[in-house]
């Protein structure tokens, strides 16, 4: 118990706070919603298929985004109208919103990439735009449970 309450603890100190802007992972997160970001989520692990992370933008250095995660390093990741395929097996992707595009995506990752993805598909500039993230730009993990 004291092992468990020092953890929540220190989980707790090392979170940032931050204020989700755009519909882009709507209807998990919605524009104006104060969310906690988990820094030591990541310390002995990485980030998960669905983890919802905050990353610094490859293109953008300073702009952070909030996204979920699709793809995990060393697959092979395509989105094709809609579906989620890893591996050529397709995945149940149970956050996708809609996506009108009938583009296809391709990607075989690194060993230290991740494909992240906007709920809303529609509305979301992510990994189709700006392509793979580095594992060394994925600050932490979203917090969605409300605080107490």
């Amino acid at each position: 118990m004291i092992a468990s309450a020092a953890t929540a603890t220190i989980d707790f100190i090392t979170s940032r706070f931050v204020l989700v802007k755009g519909d882009s992972m709507v209807p998990t997160l919605r524009d104006g919603q104060r969310k906690r970001i988990s820094r030591w989520a990541y310390r002995s692990n990485d980030p998960r298929r669905w983890d919802i992370v905050l990353f610094e933008h490859p293109r953008q250095p300073g702009f952070w985004e909030v996204k979920r995660v699709v793809g995990l390093p060393g697959e092979a990741v395509q989105l094709k109208r809609g579906a989620l395929i890893v591996n050529s097996v397709l995945i149940p992707d149970l956050f996708y919103q809609q996506d009108s595009s009938p583009a296809e995506y391709r990607w075989k990752l690194r060993s230290y990439e991740y494909i992240v993805i906007g709920d809303n598909r529609n509305r979301s500039s992510d990994s189709r735009t700006f392509g793979p993230v580095k594992r060394s730009a994925i600050l932490g993990k979203a917090i969605l449970k409300p605080l107490r």
